[in-house]
């Protein structure tokens, strides 16, 4: 027999986005991510770093706590450090638009030519409405990595997001871009939905 559900509240919510925050900005030493050294610069270190800063900014509208806040010296640190970072090997859409996406959120007038850096590198490398790790794409039917039509839809997920992203802070994304991508997944969708 099952017991009485349990009521969640505003509260406990709240309390449980606290303990996150709390955790996360330990990984953080001054506004940076507690990374060994020899596992920076590279595409992959600044998406964890995107990733991170999303997430606390996106808390930052749900509790209050001054160490996160907007115009406080820690959230200023992150995202000056965030744009500096490099996304030019490895996992750069995922880089790319993770850090357009955590740009985004706040909208900055000093944050936006690095989102417009992403947005154009997003949208030269989306290839049929899809995305793969970088922007070494097979335009031309051309085998690459020995396979046609390099995409997966992890990465089609996130070009998609960060592109998105900066659509919604106002940047121009041709209409043909969004044709592409809707294409794209509804090609990819099975009969079943799946």
């Amino acid at each position: 027999v099952a017991g009485p559900a349990a009521t969640i509240t505003d509260e406990a919510i709240g309390q449980s986005i606290q303990k996150g925050v709390d955790w996360m900005l330990e990984q953080f030493d001054d506004g940076k991510l507690k990374t060994p050294q020899a596992q920076r610069p590279n595409a992959y270190y600044t998406g964890q770093q995107a990733l991170c800063v999303y997430a606390l900014l996106q808390a930052g509208q749900a509790i209050r706590d001054d160490r996160i806040n907007p115009r406080g010296k820690l959230v200023r640190s992150m995202l000056e450090y965030l744009k500096e970072l490099p996304a030019d090997q490895g996992t750069v859409t995922y880089a790319r638009a993770i850090r357009a996406t955590a740009l985004a959120v706040l909208d900055r007038p000093e944050d936006r030519a690095a989102l417009k850096a992403d947005l154009t590198w997003l949208l030269k490398a989306v290839n049929k409405g899809a995305y793969t790790y970088d922007d070494r794409i097979n335009r031309n039917n051309v085998q690459l990595y020995g396979r046609l039509n390099l995409w997966d839809n992890s990465n089609s997920q996130y070009g998609l997001l960060g592109v998105w992203a900066c659509a919604e802070v106002g940047a121009e994304v041709p209409s043909t871009y969004w044709h592409q991508v809707q294409s794209h997944w509804s090609e990819c969708q099975l009969p079943t939905g799946e």
